[in-house]
């Protein structure tokens, strides 16, 4: 499924439970630092995944939009910014650590040292 990333409007964005609330569970939510919230569009709203303490740290920011991974592509006017993310953002999202880089194999001096050659 094609993911991406896309700014949405606050008004526009629904938590998955409308019920919960982040201080019934004992969520502290200011000052959580939030990477962009994960999606799915149903109509004219983006339902937010279960990341309530995100979710809830960018309504109290006071911005306007939020940013989203959006799971398909974003369909309508609603959502702006709307391009393709790339394979890092998504890994970093579901906090995934890219495969570290191989070193080069590491290749002795050659030996200064003239062989010994035997002849008997």
């Amino acid at each position: 499924m094609p993911v991406y990333r896309a700014q949405v409007p606050v008004r526009y964005l629904r938590p998955f439970s409308p019920t919960f609330k982040p201080e019934s569970a004992g969520l502290a939510v200011a000052g959580v630092q939030s990477p962009p919230v994960l999606t799915y569009q149903v109509g004219d709203f983006f339902v937010t995944s279960a990341d309530y303490a995100g979710y809830y740290a960018h309504l109290e920011s006071n911005n306007e939009a939020v940013p989203c991974l959006v799971l398909g592509e974003p369909q309508g006017t609603h959502a702006t910014d709307v391009r393709p993310a790339t394979g890092l953002e998504v890994q970093q999202f579901l906090g995934i650590r890219p495969p570290a880089a191989k070193a080069a194999p590491v290749v002795p001096p050659p030996d200064p040292t003239p062989p010994q050659v035997n002849i008997f």
